[in-house]
């Protein structure tokens, strides 16, 4: 499955028209870099005018008291119960503690920044609905010591998936930090129950210059049958 990571809404546009988005996911970093209304409440107001799916939303009060976290988290979720929260696994387990309170009040929690099998397991057995992987920064992490960085990668997403079915876990991964079609297959195919694909990935994936080039050869010979 697939998800968009995006809040502009041209882009959100475009690739519904097109396709079914299935979830759309977004980060402090992503509205920052949009021509969109910066304020988070009217950012899911425009996009749900869009598409009704799940749309993953970062806090913005990370330097507050774990209470009014969760009150922002409520002022989103009791207005658009498609919003899921995303919640970084800080070092210092404030992630976890947080995401439990989250789950406690009946919101849905996507455990994001995720780049080993063993904080993701610590994020199902809590029952989020996502623990997300990121993809390439595992790969950059294990080549700069010494690994084979993509195989290290899509290993622990395989291993995430098989204790998720061993044990019965609730939680789904979704694979980010994509930065080519190929991650987005290999993410899949290694286990991913979703990747969430920046827009330039997105439309990268449907051309193909010998597609071009047999489409070219098809309408050629279509023209000559006709002048028959």
């Amino acid at each position: 499955m697939l998800y968009l990571d995006t809040v502009n809404l041209d882009e959100i546009k475009q690739i519904n028209s097109i396709t079914e988005i299935k979830g759309i996911t977004t980060n402090p970093k992503i509205i920052l870099q949009t021509p969109n209304e910066k304020n988070i409440t009217e950012v899911i107001k425009l996009i749900n005018k869009i598409v009704v799916v799940p749309l993953s939303i970062e806090l913005t009060k990370t330097d507050k008291s774990d209470e009014i976290l969760v009150e922002e988290a409520l002022s989103y979720t009791h207005v658009y119960p498609n919003v899921v929260i995303k919640v970084p696994m800080w070092g210092n387990g404030k992630g976890l503690q947080l995401a439990k309170m989250l789950i406690g009040h009946n919101v849905k929690v996507n455990l994001t920044c995720l780049m080993n099998v063993e904080q993701a397991i610590l994020g199902c057995e809590l029952g989020v609905e996502y623990v997300s992987l990121f993809y390439n920064r595992m790969i950059d992490y294990n080549d700069s010591h010494g690994s084979n960085g993509r195989e290290e990668a899509r290993h622990v997403i395989s291993n995430v998936r098989k204790l998720i079915d061993d044990n019965q876990y609730t939680s789904r991964i979704i694979a980010g930090s994509i930065r080519k079609p190929s991650d987005i297959s290999e993410c899949l195919i290694s286990g991913a129950h979703i990747v969430t694909v920046p827009y330039k990935q997105f439309v990268e994936m449907i051309p193909h210059p010998k597609t071009d080039e047999a489409i070219r050869e098809f309408d050629e010979a279509s023209a000559k049958f006709l002048q028959k």
